[in-house]
């Protein structure tokens, strides 16, 4: 079964194994989380988390939410949404983009 699941400061060591093993940067996106260790982890997704609501200035002013794609309750990759669009995302990035494990 697949699921798309809004991330949370309550990720587990599935959620940090999968971000170990992603691509640390992939077409113009990547995850800082890459090779940081667990607290380090559950830090940046508090960040994350206020992404959601908060304009992020290195993001251009976007927010954005990210979801974990799971398949059998293992997570393969994330899903990141731009939920406001201005002149940078419209004309230069993407609004939708994601990421996945390498053995998926």
């Amino acid at each position: 079964m697949e699921k798309l699941v809004k991330r949370s400061a309550n990720m587990d060591k599935l959620e940090y194994e999968m971000y170990q093993v992603m691509p640390q940067t992939e077409l113009g996106a990547g995850t800082p989380i890459f090779g940081k260790d667990y607290q380090k982890f559950k830090e940046y997704m508090e960040k994350y988390i206020e992404e959601e609501t908060l304009m992020n200035p290195k993001l251009w002013d976007a927010t954005t939410n990210r979801y974990i794609y799971y398949v059998n309750d293992y997570p393969i990759g994330q899903v990141g949404i731009r939920t406001n669009l201005n002149g940078f995302w419209r004309t230069r990035g993407s609004q939708i983009f994601y990421t996945i494990r390498f053995s998926e």
